[in-house]
């Protein structure tokens, strides 16, 4: 680890490239809000990080999600083999990193409720621990958004192409800074978990607009 911590070296990767099958259509661009959820994603990035450094990764529903964050500033780069796994997701967004990157913030587009605050708590923490991992604690478990130094990019490059970060953190939880993240938790992968979140869907955003006409 460098010295001296330049945070404009810090890069994101937002990995929105999964196929959403439990979702039931394209969940990086269903919405929250006034907003998508990659969009959402991108926004809580930008509180910490310069946009051009935020890194979208896309696969399946490509034209969708590249349409729904056009104009965002970000830097878009598609996973050609995002069916293998989350795995060649995260091993895609390393490798477009530049040489002097110091440290990667990794991070789903799903996590609804992870927004720019939390995210910056985690850069706190990694500011006051940079030779360390610094990720999410929620529900018994450590998993992202984290934040990686440099010195993990080339084990995340070799990443099982259907494994997450996970394994990675717990093979090194001795260098590990837990952040107590309980907003990590809600990982929308069906609308029943928007539910669970208490979150709004789609057709209860209808429900609302077709009630205020009543």
């Amino acid at each position: 680890m460098p010295d001296h911590i330049n945070t404009d070296k810090l890069y994101a990767i937002i990995l929105a490239a999964g196929q959403g099958r439990r979702f039931g259509s394209a969940k990086q661009v269903a919405m929250f809000g006034n907003r998508s959820f990659v969009s959402r994603a991108i926004d809580g990035a930008a509180m910490l990080i310069a946009r051009p450094h935020i890194l979208i990764i896309t696969g399946a529903h490509r034209q969708q999600v590249e349409t729904e964050i056009a104009g965002a500033g970000v830097t878009i780069v598609h996973n050609r083999h995002w069916q293998a796994g989350i795995g060649t997701s995260i091993a895609c967004g390393i490798s477009k990193l530049p040489g002097d990157a110091h440290a990667a913030l990794l991070m789903p587009c799903d996590q609804v409720l992870m927004g720019g605050e939390q995210l910056d708590t985690l850069k706190a923490a990694w500011l006051h621990n940079p030779s360390s991992i610094v990720a999410s604690g929620y529900t018994d478990t450590v998993g992202i958004p984290a934040i990686l130094p440099a010195e993990f990019f080339p084990a995340l490059r070799k990443l099982p192409a259907a494994s997450g970060a996970k394994a990675l953190l717990q093979r090194h939880k001795k260098r590990v800074v837990c952040v107590d993240m309980p907003q990590a938790q809600y990982d929308i992968d069906s609308k029943q978990d928007m539910i669970t979140a208490g979150l709004p869907t789609a057709e209860d955003e209808v429900d609302s607009n077709d009630n205020s006409h009543d």
